[in-house]
C-alpha cells in the first residue's frame, strides 16, 4: 500500500516541545512518501494528556473533544476539495 496522494493530518498527545518536534518530523516523513498533509497546524492535546482520558482511554476532555472535532472536520472538507471523483467509494 502506498501513501501517494492520500490525505493525512497529524495529531499528537503528550509532552510539550517533544510532541511538536515529533509532529514536525512526521510532517517531513509523510511529505517524502507522497502523502498530502493538510497545511493546517497539527493538533496537540494538552501537556496533561493523562487528564484528558479516562481509565478506558475514552476522551473525556470537552475542550479537547471540540478541538479534535474541528480539526477532523477541516480534514474532511480539505479532502473533498482535493479528491478526484473516481477515488470515492460509493
Amino acid at each position: 500500500m502506498t501513501l501517494m496522494r492520500k490525505p493525512a493530518t497529524i495529531i499528537g498527545a503528550g509532552g510539550r516541545a517533544g510532541t511538536a518536534r515529533a509532529q514536525m518530523q512526521l510532517h517531513e516523513t509523510l511529505g517524502e512518501t507522497g502523502a498530502l498533509v493538510i497545511v493546517k497546524t497539527g493538533l496537540q492535546v494538552t501537556a496533561f494528556a493523562d487528564q484528558q482520558f479516562d481509565s478506558d482511554v475514552n476522551l473525556i476532555g470537552e475542550n479537547t473533544r471540540e478541538l479534535l472535532g474541528s480539526h477532523l472536520d477541516a480534514l474532511v472538507k480539505w479532502t473533498l476539495q482535493i479528491a478526484r471523483p473516481h477515488e470515492f467509494i460509493s
